[in-house]
């Protein structure tokens, strides 16, 4: 299924100019978040004293990643950068780029025809079952509309708000009900929703519980928020370490892990109804790193069973990571309760 989405997605959309958009989005970041050494920029940062998903102050130095000094939680075992971009300074970085709107265009929307199959539709299939009935829902960090535009129009009323008033203006194009530029906390708290997602966009919200906390607020009593995020505990993080292309700070500074984001939804009120991680991608993303030598912490008997794509030792591993939490996309979904009755 891998190869041959990838391959559709080869055949019917030339990769040159998403290249392209990755290398200008790679030179802009560079320029704007980085100084003329080299190191990142700590003026356009808050400096963390705290773990961003938890709240707590037991955190300790960690290796630095990509380049950005890190620390870890003594209680949640997140790990972040020590410098986290505010939000005023993604603003500023999202409106003075360039190659925003190739970007959104150019790599999150036509990107997204290779991950409907595996990640997009996946997710509007687990929405619309865990609310068949539809209603209003609200997506934060839209992006380019990709899974708001995937979900039965006669069904939902689809509401995004994104920091980039570019990824905004492409999911309006697209057919978002509603789209807007800012954060959760610029939402008014007298608008309710049926369900919010969080989709790749964990990662890079300081204050998780405060965010769980607002959505709290917006979602009605019985809806659901859903969770999609990569989880670095899965065993593809751990062997890449900052090799891996999934999360670079400082557009995306936190590290997550699946009982982390549980800690905080129950703090804010929620109570938790799904919790996993369902991607089977590591060991596609291992093997292909290994063979070309990105990666040499593989042994080499692994790579002898993932040369044998599916052959029983194979899904072995992929079933024993996604049965221990270990595989490399998160779902989480919690409920806000509804009212006890007298």
């Amino acid at each position: 299924m891998f190869r041959e989405t990838l391959k559709q997605c080869q055949d019917s959309r030339p990769l040159g100019d998403i290249v392209d958009a990755y290398e200008s989005r790679r030179k802009e970041i560079e320029g704007f978040f980085y100084d003329p050494s080299g190191a990142p920029r700590a003026d356009l940062c808050t400096v963390r004293q705290d773990c961003p998903v938890c709240r707590s102050d037991r955190i300790t130095d960690a290796d630095s990643y990509a380049g950005w000094p890190m620390c870890q939680c003594g209680e949640c075992s997140t790990r972040f950068a020590k410098l986290l971009p505010t939000d005023d300074t993604l603003r500023d970085f999202f409106a003075m780029s360039d190659a925003e709107r190739a970007f959104v265009t150019n790599v999150l929307h036509r990107k997204a025809d290779a991950r409907s199959a595996t990640i997009t539709s996946p997710r509007a299939a687990a929405i619309e079952k865990l609310n068949p009935q539809g209603g209003r829902i609200l997506d934060v960090g839209c992006g380019s509309g990709d899974f708001l535009t995937q979900l039965n129009a006669e069904k939902w009323t689809t509401h995004g708000i994104d920091l980039s008033e570019t990824a905004v203006e492409v999911s309006n194009e697209r057919g978002v009900d509603h789209a807007t530029v800012g954060t959760i906390f610029d939402l008014d708290d007298l608008t309710q929703y049926d369900c919010i997602t969080f989709f790749g966009v964990m990662c890079r919200l300081d204050q998780h519980i405060r965010v769980f906390e607002k959505a709290f607020g917006l979602v009605q009593p019985g809806g659901y928020i859903a969770i999609s995020d990569v989880n670095h505990d899965s065993w593809f993080s751990r062997l890449a370490g900052e090799r891996t292309s999934k999360l670079v700070p400082p557009l995306h500074p936190i590290l997550l892990g699946v009982d982390s984001i549980k800690r905080a939804l129950t703090e804010a009120g929620f109570r938790v109804t799904e919790a996993g991680t369902p991607g089977r991608f590591d060991t596609v993303e291992v093997y292909r790193q290994a063979r070309e030598g990105r990666m040499r912490s593989v042994p080499a008997a692994v790579i002898e069973l993932l040369d044998l794509e599916h052959a029983a030792d194979s899904m072995a591993i992929q079933n024993l990571l996604v049965n221990q939490q270990a595989s490399e996309h998160m779902w989480i979904v919690a409920q806000r309760p509804e009212p006890a009755q007298p």
